[in-house]
């Protein structure tokens, strides 16, 4: 994979920030999803949630390489939304 494509790491890291942004400190992934749910909450914002499975797909994919290729692409495209 292209390294400078999007990925989870990529989503993570927007997501610390905006955490970091409000002083919090997410430690893992548990509290990165916990985050994630509650800004889309917050926001009412269905999409969030959405993308940000996405990209936790695409992570997961990096591993397992179940994805068919036309569809890590579609992922792809949802993590540059997401970010």
């Amino acid at each position: 994979m292209n390294r400078h494509l999007p990925r989870n790491g990529t989503a993570v890291h927007v997501v610390k920030a905006l955490a970091t942004k409000e002083g919090r400190k997410l430690e893992n992934y548990r509290d990165l999803w916990r985050y994630v749910s509650e800004l889309a909450t917050k926001l009412s914002d269905k999409e969030l949630r959405y993308l940000w499975k996405s990209a936790n797909v695409l992570h997961q994919n990096f591993y397992e390489g179940w994805i068919p290729p036309e569809e890590v692409v579609y992922s792809i495209e949802d993590v540059k939304v997401f970010c």
